[in-house]
This record gives C-alpha cells, sequence and structure tokens, in this order.
C-alpha cells in the first residue's frame, strides 16, 4: 500500500496542473506549466525522487500512480495546446 500522502499529493498537483493549463491563455504559458509539472525540476521529477525513499514492495504501486497522473497531464496538455493552436490561427485570420 502506497503512503496516503504522496498519493493525495499527486492528486492534488495534478488537479492543480489541470486548472493552470486550462487557465493559460497562450502557449508561452501553457509551456510554463508543462515545465513546472512535469520537467526536468518540476514537481513528477520530485516525486520521483521521493518514490526511491519507498519500501521495495510499494515503489511498483506508486510508479503506476505516477504513470496515470503523467498520462493524464500529457493528454490534457496536448488538447489545451491544440485548443491554443487553433484560436491562434483564427486570430490571425
Amino acid at each position: 500500500m502506497v503512503p496516503s500522502d504522496l498519493t493525495e499529493n499527486l492528486n492534488e498537483k495534478l488537479a492543480h496542473a489541470l486548472q493552470q493549463l486550462k487557465a493559460a491563455a497562450d502557449l508561452q504559458k501553457l509551456y510554463d506549466v508543462k515545465v513546472a509539472f512535469a520537467g526536468k525540476q518540476g514537481f513528477l521529477s520530485e516525486i520521483m525522487r521521493e518514490m526511491a525513499k519507498l519500501p521495495k514492495e510499494q515503489k511498483p504501486l506508486f510508479g503506476k500512480e505516477v504513470n496515470r497522473v503523467k498520462e493524464d497531464f500529457e493528454k490534457a496538455y496536448a488538447e489545451r495546446e491544440h485548443e491554443l493552436q487553433r484560436q491562434e490561427l483564427l486570430t490571425k485570420d
């Protein structure tokens, strides 16, 4: 069983990142959110370092949670990026 505080923190950070993606007004702000959440120095990298401290039997379970969160974030990022690109094209015409 993965410590609930780590899982809660992971889910809270994902919810916050998803809100930031929706609020991003342009592609640069969207990219900034991506770097803060999924970049080398971002939240996911930090949480992976925390995972190293977990007991061996908990690592695979928490790894699955991290992967789920990463996939959810990447999907939301791609959708918002597409929306913003479309908006840019419409405003250029």
